[in-house]
């Protein structure tokens, strides 16, 4: 019985428990995105070169901005199709699901 017991007191700390790793880990991978946004920023703003190759292997299709008028001033409305799984299969290669099905990204 006190096995039973030991072993439902571990459960319930270990539940207690999770909601805080989860937190930690969640505010970890917050942090770490917006360092590599700012590093995205700072490398496209330096290279815009390679910042062009960069949007136009996103947008194979270009982009088209129009001029808006708002109350603040004059705004872009910026509209393109998007290659599905481009910035994906750049960054983290090969995709496959739970079930290891290798899922073939578009070039």
């Amino acid at each position: 019985m006190r096995s039973i017991l030991a072993a439902i007191e571990a459960q319930i700390r270990a539940a207690d428990a999770a909601p805080l790793a989860i937190s930690l880990e969640l505010k970890r991978l917050e942090t770490d995105a917006r360092r590599r946004i700012a590093e995205l920023h700072e490398l496209l703003g330096n290279n815009p070169d390679d910042a062009r190759r960069a949007v136009g292997s996103l947008f194979r299709k270009g982009l088209k901005c129009t001029p808006v008028e708002t109350t603040a001033g004059v705004r872009f409305r910026v509209e393109g199709e998007a290659v599905p799984g481009a910035l994906m299969s750049t960054v983290i290669g090969n995709v496959a699901t739970p079930a290891r099905i290798e899922l073939a990204l578009p070039a």
